[in-house]
């Protein structure tokens, strides 16, 4: 089907007025209050009229207007677009063309979702000459991860002469909102702004020929909180009783709101005519209303023709499109409730309506009036029939209600179905429910002498041990399966086989496994899962043939695209792509396909798949020069919950295993080795030695951080359970670990044996990322990768291989970490290694290649005496200084007691082989002062800043392609504040001001440079850390809105200057010395001699 064929265009025409429809100034006001800012969110719960406040500004105000009335299948983000774009050509019919275009390319709204929000922003800013609203109408009904991003990306792209007003029963859960707030970008109407106050009530009542007196108003008013849906009630109740007093009327209401709604419904239902309350009482099963459905089970099918009529009086029908209509929820189970009650048996509709709906082939509807019916075994019939497709397209959770609503005589004698709840139940991730209901299967079978049957249900429990990566339960499973399957079934026998060789693979057992998967190839390779051959490749350590493997299953999507699929288990595309991206070092890539795992859990709602999402995205925050420990426990122990959850503990492993090295890396080994050991024995128990080998180099590399004598052997554990299961990657990590827990200490000569194996295997397998990145279990400190290299070059170990793999080593740490010991060109050797001091940012320090671990300082104080010398760093500073600026408040002994305390954690920090009696190198005492050692060899970031920014300085007349180089390197070493830890110290104050007003100035200059040469990619995120930096920064903001111009992100460079100018206006009082328009034709000569 076209894709312009799937927009119900019925779903962009706005409510049109109805009789009930009563003028209110006061909300009228509010909305147009509201239209200051860009986004107006109307969140209300239902029945306060959230849809008719607004339909009549549109009506009545003279703003053009486009109107998008949201449903739940608009969840697909294709859908939301094409709708979104449909609803923008309303505005302007030649708007959205491009827009469209770009939607209907290969990868559609999933892959090109943001670029079509852009172009489309574009072409609004391009044709909207004058203001205009668009209304996203019950929003709640589509928002989530897919969607949520695109209409945030749209609020901050839209022209500004484009409103958003969003109409929801909950506030959206947009990530900027609470900035958008603060800069007074959203409005919000809620349900207290919509309620009727007395006097609306009033004009409601008078409108409609009921006038009231104010006391009956006001009493009025607050029984029913002004619920405008129960004032229609009762203002229907009292056209229709004859002016009945409304105290005696208020005198017999409920209590409660829901209560008063029944009450009055009832009322209203009694006085229409009997016609009319039989078509509504018959009706009232359909779940949507047109002429046919309803001639279907009427008792009169002409009465059909009333439908029109009684949406006419308002009788809470609304319109749905295409001339159906659907009633109000409320009043629909209002309805129900009187049907069951005055017509009695609703089977006789319900079966008609199956009927109806079986001759239009809309099986789940017949499916759901055949149960209401209670016609249990036609149902069963029909849900066999259509079982197998309904968990194809990903409806396995309704299959799952329906057959429950069976009664158990009719399920428990159909082997058929009872597979079929079983395979809802698994895909559910509801394990032992589907273990259970296979089992019954299979007894139905064995009594029915169905040998297949009894296979099929063999299999069933075999796919809930794959599914669940438990080897040694799923292996008995299939030999019994394979054992029934008859000799005249060769594919059935073939398919068993592909699950057997994924058995084995779950096991650890590659070898056997890639001999059996090559068999199979040969003979049928359509029996194998699609996924099979990549995650073999992918235990085996050939992760560039895994890779491509698994790219290529993204792009065919052999489950499908959306959510009307089957969930795949741990076997799911992004999830197998995000255990890659960490195993490669590549953290970002890791932790954008996890996330996506975990919405398509989500969508999909498979617990499973979102517990194995939660854990790769522990693996992506802990890999990375980004890596994040933090971030990664918190991923871990949300999937330690979610494994919990489904009493999977197969599940748990990744999450121990990643914390494991989390908490190693924190310095608490005892937990580390505690999820260490609850890893290993849960895979003991379900048998895969592929993740044992991983589990045990995490509990190595804890055990190294931490001292443990016993973490080589751990590593040696690994590298023979690598070897036993023919992997390559962990073992390789081992050995590399091994190699550098041996030269730490001091064993070079026995290093060289496991580096030397690493490398001939990084070498073989390409796996170069371990030395030039950090992947989830490698080596975190570029200073620990660069020494294993620099000790294989001094042996003389591949020298050729290693020549390169040195310059990429280098590079990456440069490009990764502007600054540390890779940043500058190695001394001579000495006695006392160069330190390395990193003070732009967070605060670390390297002894040579060595970086000095956070506890190695023992004391807080320890650190901040460092920090206060480096400071001071020209001159001697004497103890009478530093008692002040450290310890203000302590006495002059305790404070000169602390200091004799505090120094020497910092010599033992600094020097942590130094021997006893050695005088401290780093540090020294010259009579009553400190100093840092003159003679030492100490790289300052901050130093180097300074002088690159000089030297460039010097160079820019003669060399200004030089002198930019160097500014940006400059550039690049600013990775915070100036001892951003020593926030509040007035002693570090002048220092940090000099150095951000040095960063300012050089920013903006190679921002200016960049523009000249029209680098505009380049001057966006230069402008945008200017802006971070002083907020009314001009020249800075002329920069990034000429950049977003000249990218054609033309919508957000307008919003760039609106925002700016009204900070300027707001917090200064005064307006931009440069306009936009001059912006837009070229920065104004003044922007580039600020």
């Amino acid at each position: 089907m076209a894709l312009e064929d799937r927009i119900a265009r019925s779903r962009l025409i706005p409510p049109r007025p109805r009789p009930t429809w009563v003028r209110r100034p006061r909300i009228e006001a509010r909305l147009r209050e509201a239209l200051q800012a860009p986004v107006t969110v109307v969140r209300a719960d239902p029945g306060y009229g959230k849809t008719t406040a607004v339909a009549q500004m549109v009506h009545y105000g003279s703003w053009p207007a486009a109107w998008y009335s949201l449903a739940e299948t608009d969840q697909d983000p294709l859908l939301f677009l094409a709708h979104l774009i449909a609803a923008a050509q309303t505005l302007d019919p030649g708007c959205g063309a491009r827009a469209l275009t770009l939607l209907q390319s290969p990868g559609g709204g999933a892959q090109h979702g943001p670029a079509v929000i852009d172009t489309l922003a574009n072409e609004l800013l391009d044709r909207l000459s004058r203001e205009a609203l668009l209304i996203l109408d019950d929003y709640h009904l589509v928002e989530g991860p897919e969607i949520n991003p695109l209409v945030e990306r749209l609020i901050e792209q839209m022209p500004p002469t484009l409103h958003l007003i969003l109409l929801t029963r909950q506030t959206p859960a947009f990530r900027n909102l609470v900035r958008w707030r603060a800069y007074g970008e959203v409005q919000e109407i809620t349900t207290a702004d919509l309620a009727f106050t007395p006097e609306e009530v009033q004009a409601l009542f008078t409108a409609h020929g009921v006038p009231l007196p104010p006391e009956a108003i006001h009493r009025l008013a607050e029984e029913t909180e002004g619920w405008i849906i129960a004032l229609l009630m009762i203002l229907h109740r009292l056209r229709e009783s004859g002016r009945e007093p409304l105290e005696i009327l208020l005198e017999r209401i409920p209590d409660t709101l829901p209560d008063l709604f029944d009450y009055f419904a009832g009322e209203v239902l009694s006085r229409q005519p009997p016609e009319i309350q039989r078509f509504l009482l018959q009706t009232s099963i359909l779940a949507e209303l047109d002429p046919e459905a309803c001639a279907a089970v009427l008792e009169n099918p002409e009465d059909r023709a009333l439908l029109p009529l009684i949406e006419g009086r308002g009788l809470f029908l609304s319109v749905s499109g295409g001339g159906r209509y659907r009633y109000h929820h409320l009043f629909q189970e209002f309805l129900q409730r009187q049907a069951r009650v005055r017509l009695g048996n609703l089977q006789p509709l319900h079966r008609r309506a199956a009927a109806f709906y079986h001759q239009r082939r809309q099986w789940e509807s017949a499916i759901a009036h055949l149960i209401a019916a209670e016609a249990f075994e036609e149902a069963a019939g029909l849900l066999a029939t259509v079982a197998g497709g309904m968990i194809q397209q990903g409806r396995y959770s309704t299959l799952a209600a329906w057959i429950d609503r069976l009664p158990p005589a009719v399920v428990e004698t159909d082997g058929e179905l009872l597979r079929h709840r079983g395979d809802a139940a698994r895909l559910l991730s509801r394990f032992e429910e589907a273990l259970a209901w296979y089992e019954r299967a299979r007894q139905v079978a064995a009594r029915q002498g169905d040998s297949m049957g009894e296979a099929d249900a063999w299999t069933g429990q075999a796919l809930v041990f794959l599914d669940t990566v438990q080897p040694n339960r799923a292996a008995p499973l299939l030999r019994e399966a394979l054992r029934r399957v008859r000799r005249g079934a060769p594919e059935a026998r073939l398919r068993l086989l592909g699950l057997m060789a994924e058995n084995l693979l779950n096991a650890g057992r590659l070898s056997r496994a890639d001999l059996l998967l090559a068999l199979l190839q040969r003979r049928d390779p359509a029996v194998l899962p699609p996924d099979v051959e990549a995650r073999l490749r992918i235990r085996q350590g050939r992760l560039a043939q895994a890779r491509l493997q698994v790219e290529s299953l993204m792009r065919a999507a052999p489950w499908g695209t959306d959510r009307q699929r089957i969930p795949r288990s741990h076997r799911e595309a992004t999830v197998l792509m995000a255990w890659i991206g960490a195993m490669t070092g590549e953290g970002e890539m890791a932790r954008r396909y996890a996330e996506q795992g975990l919405r398509i859990g989500r969508d999909l709602r498979s617990p499973i798949i979102e517990c194995v999402a939660l854990a790769r995205l522990g693996h992506g925050w802990l890999s990375g020069p980004d890596y994040d420990l933090r971030r990664a426990e918190e991923a871990y122990q949300e999937s330690l919950r979610a494994a919990e959850a489904i009493r999977v503990p197969r599940f748990e492993v990744e999450a121990h295993m990643g914390l494991t090295v989390v908490e190693g890396l924190k310095g608490r080994p005892g937990l580390a080795i505690a999820h260490g050991r609850r890893g290993l024995e849960i895979l003991e128990e379900a048998g895969d030695a592929y993740l044992a080998t991983a589990v045990w180099l995490a509990l190595g590399i804890a055990g190294l951080w931490n001292g443990d004598p016993r973490a080589i052997e751990w590593l040696e554990a690994a590298i023979r359970a690598g070897s036993r299961c023919g992997e390559r990657y962990f073992s390789t990590l081992a050995r590399l670990w091994q190699a550098w827990a041996l030269l730490r200490q001091g064993e070079r000569s026995a290093s060289l044996l496991p580096l030397k194996a690493a490398l001939e295997t990084i070498q073989a397998e390409g796996y170069a990322f371990m030395l030039t990145g950090t992947p989830m279990l490698g080596l975190r400190d570029p200073g620990a990768r660069l020494l294993l290299l620099q000790t294989a070059l001094g042996a003389r170990l591949a020298s050729d291989y290693l020549g390169t793999l040195w310059s990429q080593a280098l590079q990456a740490s440069t490009s990764h970490a502007p600054f540390g010991p890779w940043a500058l060109p190695p001394g001579e050797n000495r006695p006392h290694p160069p330190l390395y001091i990193q003070t732009l940012g967070p605060f670390r320090v390297w002894r040579g290649l060595y970086e000095i671990p956070a506890e190695a300082w023992g004391r807080t104080r320890a650190r901040r005496l460092f920090q206060f010398l480096i400071v001071h760093r020209r001159r001697p500073v004497h103890r009478e200084e530093i008692l002040e600026a450290l310890w203000p408040d302590r006495d002059p002994a305790s404070a000169a007691l602390e200091l004799r305390v505090t120094l020497h954690a910092l010599h033992r920090a600094l020097e942590p082989t130094r021997r006893p009696g050695q005088p401290p190198f780093y540090v020294i005492r010259e009579g009553e002062f400190l100093r840092l050692n003159p003679h030492a060899i100490l790289h300052i970031d901050a130093d180097l800043f300074v002088s690159l920014l000089a030297r460039a300085q010097e160079r820019e007349p003669f060399a200004p392609d030089e002198a930019l180089s160097g500014q940006r390197q400059a550039l690049a070493l600013m990775q915070g504040e100036f001892l951003e830890e020593c926030r509040y110290e007035d002693w570090v104050i002048p220092e940090r001001e000099y150095l951000s007003a040095l960063y300012l100035s050089a920013a903006e200059q190679v921002a200016k440079a960049l523009a000249a040469r029209n680098a505009w990619e380049e001057v966006i995120p230069i402008a945008q850390r200017i802006l971070e930096r002083d907020p009314y920064h001009e020249a800075a903001c002329g920069l990034l809105v000429q950049g977003y111009w000249a990218l054609g992100q033309r919508a957000l460079a307008v919003r760039t200057y609106e925002r700016f100018r009204q900070r300027m206006r707001k917090e200064l009082g005064v307006e931009p010395t440069f306009s936009l328009a001059a912006l837009r034709e070229g920065p104004p000569p003044s922007l580039h001699e600020r």
